[in-house]
């Protein structure tokens, strides 16, 4: 599965996002956002907004620059949208480094995106969620309050159908 960033069915430039999809303002006061995390201190933030029975649509930002956006991550049905075992599956997929897999995962990655996959920051977010994945590590409750702390749950207006 390629993450890729699709804007009209044409690929883009993390610049062009910028400038065409919501900036992180007009997320938050978006209706439809579930939760979030955000990391004050390494300024990157990932957002989860979804409308009724529509696909949940992720948003991770850089330093204010959108880096990836989409709605091509698979989820548990198991999970509810607004736990945090689905932003933390969400972060996942962004974290793929280049040792997890093959070069044609990253073919259509932009030249921020590479180096994302690349810097220390994604590796240590892969341990943390590796360990909040494992119940039987030793460092399971380490990261489950590390992502707890970072975790934001939105009870806007949400009216889920059946």
């Amino acid at each position: 599965m390629l993450i890729r960033i699709i804007l009209n069915s044409v690929d883009t430039t993390v610049t062009d996002l910028k400038n065409l999809c919501m900036n992180e303002r007009e997320i938050l006061s978006n209706e439809y956002l579930l939760s979030s995390l955000i990391f004050p201190e390494s300024n990157y933030s990932l957002y989860l907004v979804s409308h009724h029975c529509q696909p949940l649509n992720y948003f991770f930002f850089k330093n204010g620059y959108l880096l990836f956006s989409g709605s091509d991550i698979p989820t548990s049905p198991s999970h509810d949208l607004e736990s945090i075992e689905v932003i933390t599956t969400v972060l996942f997929w962004l974290c793929i480094r280049p040792a997890d897999t093959d070069d044609e995962f990253f073919i259509n990655y932009t030249t921020e995106q590479k180096q994302w996959s690349t810097s220390t920051e994604c590796l240590h977010l892969s341990y943390y969620i590796a360990d909040f994945e494992n119940n039987d590590s030793h460092n399971h409750s380490d990261a489950y309050n590390f992502f707890t702390q970072h975790f934001k749950l939105y009870a806007k207006n949400h009216q889920h159908e059946i």
